[in-house]
This record gives C-alpha cells, sequence and structure tokens, in this order.
C-alpha cells in the first residue's frame, strides 16, 4: 500500500493525525443523555476512584514514563468532567430536587459544625418560602425521534473540508490517506462524495462546512464545551498533555 500520501499532506501542513482520529465509525463525542443512567452511588465511586488514581503523581516510578504533571492533568479533567456529568444529571432529576436538598441538609450536618453551614440552610429555607423547588410530576419517557446526520459523516465532511485547504482532489487524497492505514482498500472517493452529496443542515449556509471543521478540532483537543457543560476547554498546555 502507497504510504506517500500522508507524508505529502503533512509536508503541506495539515496534521494527518487528527485526520486519522477522524476516520471510522466508533464515537468521538460524550452523549449527555447517557447520565439519565447512572446513578448517584456510581458517580461517587467514579469520583472516588479518580482521586485514587490522581494521587500516583507524587509517584513518578509508578507512573513512568508519564510524567507527574501529564499525569495530575489527565485526572484533574477527568474529575472535572464527571462533575460535570454530575450537575447535569440534574436535567433528568428535576421531580427528586426536595429529596436532593433534604439529603444536601443531612450530609452537611453530619460533616460540618451549624456555624459553618448555617448560611446554605438559610439559602435552602429561604427558596422553600417563595415555593422553590417547584413540586413537578413525574416526566413522560424520551420521545423517539428521526436519526440525523451521523457522527461519523460529520467527521467525514469536516476531514474533506480539512484537506481542501491543500488539495485539488480532497476525496482522492482523503479516501488514499485514510486507506493507508486499513489492511485493505475501504474507502473509495466516490464513495465519499456520494455520501456528502446529500447535505444536512450543518453543512448549509456560509461557512458551515468551516464551523463544522473548527468544531471537531477543537473536541480533538479536548474541548467537549459544545457537546457537554463543564470547565472545558482545558488550556492550550493541558490539550496537548492530555494528546500525549
Amino acid at each position: 500500500m502507497n504510504q506517500l500520501v500522508g507524508e505529502r499532506l503533512r509536508r503541506l501542513g495539515l496534521d494527518v493525525e487528527f485526520l486519522a482520529w477522524l476516520e471510522g465509525p466508533g464515537e468521538r463525542l460524550p452523549d449527555p443523555d447517557r447520565v439519565r443512567k447512572i446513578q448517584g452511588e456510581e458517580f461517587a465511586a467514579a469520583l472516588r476512584a479518580v482521586a485514587w488514581l490522581s494521587q500516583h503523581f507524587s509517584e513518578p516510578e509508578l507512573i513512568s514514563p508519564h510524567t507527574p504533571k501529564e499525569w495530575l492533568a489527565r485526572y484533574d479533567l477527568l474529575q472535572h468532567f464527571l462533575r460535570a456529568a454530575l450537575s447535569w444529571s440534574m436535567v433528568y432529576h428535576a421531580t427528586s430536587v426536595s429529596e436532593d436538598l433534604e439529603t444536601l441538609e443531612r450530609v452537611l450536618g453530619e460533616l460540618l459544625p451549624s456555624s459553618s453551614w448555617d448560611r446554605y440552610r438559610q439559602d435552602i429555607w429561604h427558596l422553600r418560602k417563595h415555593g422553590q423547588p417547584v413540586r413537578l410530576p413525574k416526566m413522560p419517557g424520551k420521545a423517539s425521534g428521526g436519526k440525523g446526520q451521523s457522527e461519523q459523516t460529520m467527521r467525514m465532511r469536516a476531514a474533506v473540508k480539512y484537506v481542501s485547504s491543500v488539495s485539488k482532489t480532497p476525496y482522492a487524497d482523503l479516501a488514499a490517506l485514510w486507506n493507508e492505514r486499513q489492511t485493505a482498500v475501504v474507502y473509495h472517493p466516490d464513495e465519499i462524495r456520494d455520501r456528502l452529496r446529500k447535505g444536512h443542515p450543518l453543512s448549509k449556509g456560509p461557512g458551515a462546512t468551516k464551523r463544522l471543521l473548527e468544531f471537531w478540532r477543537e473536541v480533538y483537543q479536548g474541548n467537549w464545551t459544545a457537546v457537554f457543560p463543564g470547565p472545558f476547554p482545558p488550556s492550550r498546555e493541558l490539550a496537548e498533555l492530555l494528546r500525549r
């Protein structure tokens, strides 16, 4: 198999590893809706496990070849992500806010002296006097909708846009590049073109495909802000550490 396409695109200034990451059917995006499947006890256990993993940054011989800085950055980000996911799960637990507040009061009462958490208790009582949280009926199950553009197709569209910045034959070059990493010929230029020809709302309008490419570059670099709430993106330095 000819191995020159990737080298040529790299010489032209493209991030070939990014293009390789865009290829394939596997998912790259976190799915906020899946937090509904995770119980509070599971979140707590996962956060404890991350805390345990994180503490090993102080044992460089054990975590080698990773540096303590890389190790700590990786698990700090994972901890932030899990906390954001737990917070987002509130969307699916709107009917249990009253019970959650009662649990919060019990937990703080156990962990802190009254003088330390009284301000929070006063806040809770203040909101209750104003009818909060509102009592809601049980929410219906999630409705099923039509199938939208697949993630793989969106990534393929972004990849073509990226290659077209340096090539007059982006479909052929992209297919050749992706085939270089396969044990058989999987991609054909005409099939890629036909798959993307139908169009999609995300690919319409001036600059839409460029924005789609920018979105996937951000995701590749660890920025999930557009998909999942939380303290993302990490700094550029942290993003580089996480990709090593």
